[in-house]
This record gives C-alpha cells, sequence and structure tokens, in this order.
C-alpha cells in the first residue's frame, strides 16, 4: 500500500528525476558518522539502488538470462542500462544478447540495444499507470490485478510473478517483439540525463 501511495504522489515523469536531488541530501548528511564521507562519493549523481545494479551487471560472474522489475525497480533498472550504453558499450551489447526483460507494473523504456522487453501490467492498477510511458502497450494484462505482486492479496488482486513469467517466457519464444517505442528519444529523457550526468563513486569530476 505505500509503495503504491508513493507512486502516486511521484507520478509520471517526476519520478524519473528524482535523483537530481540526491546530492542535496548527501549535503546534510555530511557530518554524519553513519554516512560514507569519502571525498567524491558525497557527489554521485545516480542513486544507491542503481549504482548497486550497475556494479552486478558489470560483474562477468552474474549473467542472469532474464532482468526482472516492479515499479520503481524497472526505473532504476533502465537508469542502469543506460549508463553502461553510454560508459561500457561492450559490457551491454554482452548483456543484451544474453539477457531478457519483464517489468512489472510501470511501462518504462529501455535503451534501444534491449528488444526483448515485456511489460505485464494488471488490469486495474492505476498507480502503475501514472508512473507508465503512454505510448508503450501492456504485453501482458493481468485479469482483475492491480500494483502488488503479493498473491495473497484480498480478492486476488495481487500480480502471481511465478505464473505471469511463464507466460512472459513463451511470448519471448513464440514471437517477434516490436523494439523501442518512437517516442523513446523523448519520454526515456530523465533516464538519458542521470545517465549522461553520472559520476562513478571515488573518481573526480
Amino acid at each position: 500500500m505505500t509503495e503504491a501511495l508513493g507512486g502516486f504522489f511521484w507520478f509520471g515523469a517526476l519520478n524519473s528525476v528524482r535523483h537530481a536531488y540526491e546530492p542535496f541530501d548527501a549535503i546534510t548528511k555530511m557530518f554524519s558518522r553513519t554516512e560514507s564521507s569519502t571525498k567524491f562519493g558525497l557527489w554521485t549523481r545516480t542513486s544507491k539502488d542503481t549504482e548497486t545494479v550497475i556494479a552486478l551487471l558489470q560483474d562477468k560472474r552474474f549473467a542472469p538470462r532474464i532482468l526482472v522489475g516492479h515499479s520503481k525497480g524497472n526505473l532504476v533498472l533502465s537508469e542502469a542500462l543506460y549508463a553502461l550504453v553510454g560508459e561500457q558499450p561492450k559490457v551491454a551489447k554482452r548483456i543484451s544478447e544474453r539477457s531478457r526483460i519483464v517489468t512489472i507494473s510501470a511501462k518504462i523504456g529501455m535503451p534501444p540495444e534491449f528488444n526483448d522487453v515485456i511489460d505485464i501490467m494488471g488490469e486495474w492498477d492505476g498507480f502503475g499507470a501514472l508512473n507508465s510511458r503512454p505510448d508503450i502497450p501492456a504485453d501482458i494484462v493481468v485479469p482483475r490485478a492491480w500494483h502488488s505482486t503479493n498473491p495473497s492479496f484480498p480478492m486476488g488482486m495481487g500480480i502471481d510473478v511465478t505464473e505471469n513469467l511463464k507466460r512472459a517466457m513463451t511470448m519471448f519464444e513464440a514471437q517477434p517483439l516490436s523494439g523501442p517505442a518512437a517516442l523513446s528519444l523523448v519520454l526515456d529523457a530523465p533516464q538519458r540525463a542521470a545517465a549522461a550526468i553520472r559520476q562513478a563513486p571515488n573518481s573526480p569530476q
């Protein structure tokens, strides 16, 4: 419930630029003993979540065949992939050739290099729709479901992730996917901007 309400109040594209405020938050914590205070770490432009995903994808030992995100996690994944495309195109190419992407409860654009993407939405997920690209159609619409992935949600309104991932994998094998939507260059601008101004931790400006 809290995640869904958070998505509602951060609606639409405004959600995509929230990371721009994190440097200011870092300044307020610069004297905190509980926060890392490396010389350059205070000015990391991307979120810790995005940096974690980037670090995982860079590691050759981490070789998933499918990347799955839910809600705001789809935005984090998109930002990480855009950063890798800009900074380490060979790594991004390796990932795009190996991995498929499934987004749940928010349709977020991915870099053009990543063509194998399936978007899953609940039929009654108004919160997810507010945070979604309007030009991206849902590949799977779960009947009578909303934003939650809890299968025990009352009245069966939660999305069963296991069941719908099986459907997604069948779709990957059965039909060619359409690729990036036409408005990706414009509507993915926040993720592109986050990747463009990204500063890796512990590196000088």
